[in-house]
């Protein structure tokens, strides 16, 4: 995951893949879920950060021909805010992005869809531009289908979330 952590003065780029498979040989032990806290800094102290992300692939085990979710969570702590996928990157802030980088053994169910959030965009004016954001948690999805080929080689995706994450006082790209 690539994001920046905000504070009033600037924010901090930083950066964090994640991988997930299932399946596979006996040998290799599946990974269907990839937690991730970032963290900061604050008065020279590294810190929990604002937020905490989890990307999941579920259910742990299909079969050919079933489908399966990748879904990606944001959980932000109180007062704190993500931008939504659609946000205009023009605006105050960047836009959420989701990359899958390495599909292997799966079919997206519609290769058009995009991620879907499970709840509405939040719209917000901030200095005459609208604002499209997420607080709390929001979870994108996306369903794919395991294909026939991932019967012995399983199946898996690798990713990257870009982000930023503030709260309405520390509105600063960087």
């Amino acid at each position: 995951m690539r994001y920046q952590v905000c504070d009033a003065t600037s924010c901090r780029p930083k950066n964090q893949k994640f991988e997930l498979s299932l399946g596979g040989t006996k040998a290799a032990k599946p990974v269907y879920e990839f937690k991730y806290a970032p963290t900061r800094k604050v008065g020279g102290i590294e810190k929990p950060g604002p937020s905490a992300w989890t990307a999941r692939l579920s259910p742990k085990s299909a079969a050919p021909g079933e489908k399966v979710t990748l879904s990606i969570t944001a959980s932000m702590g109180k007062g704190y805010h993500t931008f939504a996928l659609d946000h205009d990157k023009r605006n105050i802030g960047l836009p959420t992005v989701i990359q899958t980088l390495v599909v292997s053994g799966l079919k997206p169910v519609d290769a058009k869809a995009a991620f879907i959030p499970n709840h509405k965009v939040e719209l917000h004016e901030v200095l005459g531009k609208t604002q499209r954001i997420h607080h709390d948690e929001v979870v994108w999805s996306r369903d794919y289908t395991v294909a026939d080929s991932a019967k012995d080689g399983g199946y898996g995706i690798s990713g990257k979330v870009t982000f930023q994450v503030c709260d309405a006082q520390q509105l600063s790209t960087g």
